[in-house]
């Protein structure tokens, strides 16, 4: 589908420029990962993307064939997109997104995140700021992220992302409706934001789960439990 060679265009550039914001700005798009949906996103942006978007539709089919597509034809349909996301870093750098959302008793497990208003798919919740940190308190153990987004593997096995204000209460979900990415910003040395946005509507006073991975629950040995039925 159009959409997956989108898509696939974003992982060739990343590969080209480690540019996890420019990664993240085709996820949020990209039909593959969410929705063709460029709400919330800066125009300039918007701009670059959907005229990407355009000259791809404009291709013979056979552009897309595996032997015929190169790194370069894809590097360059996507260097407009690329040159917005830089600028739109700068733009970013010194405010973090924070929609309409309040934390409460959770319908799970100890507190939630809920949603104050209606949202539709794609839009973005909130950023919070993130801390890297090395050799966890058992305290905390639970209330931390992974870091392969924005370390190399052998480096991200040491250490850990402590998420600050509204990352570390968001709960588990199997059918999650909140999706999140962490990313390097650079602003007076690197700072560390994840961003949270909905992976399908969501409805005022719903609570906003994200997925912790198979792997968080059998490394306790424990089981999800289970999200409460809308009635």
């Amino acid at each position: 589908m159009l959409t997956e060679h989108i898509c696939t265009l974003s992982l060739h550039l990343s590969e080209k420029d480690a540019s996890l914001a420019t990664l993240q700005a085709h996820k949020v798009l990209c039909g593959r990962c969410g929705m063709w949906n460029t709400m919330g996103l800066p125009g300039s942006l918007r701009s670059a993307l959907t005229a990407s978007h355009a000259a791809v539709r404009t291709m013979p089919k056979s552009f897309f064939d595996a032997d015929n597509v190169t790194k370069r034809d894809m590097v360059g349909l996507s260097e407009s997109a690329r040159r917005a996301v830089q600028a739109t870093e700068v733009e970013q750098a010194s405010k973090l997104v924070m929609s309409d959302i309040y934390c409460a008793p959770s319908t799970v497990h100890g507190w939630g995140v809920f949603a104050g208003r209606d949202f539709r798919r794609g839009e973005i919740l909130h950023e919070s700021p993130g801390r890297l940190i090395e050799g966890l308190p058992e305290c905390i153990t639970d209330d931390v992220f992974a870091t392969t987004q924005v370390l190399w593997e052998s480096e991200a096995k040491n250490y850990s992302v402590l998420g600050l204000g509204f990352a570390s209460l968001h709960n588990h979900a199997e059918d999650p409706n909140t999706e999140f990415s962490w990313e390097q910003r650079r602003e007076h040395g690197r700072r560390l934001i994840g961003r949270f946005y909905t992976l399908r509507p969501v409805n005022k006073d719903e609570e906003l789960f994200i997925s912790y991975g198979p792997k968080w629950f059998e490394s306790r040995n424990i089981s999800a439990i289970p999200v409460p039925k809308a009635t």
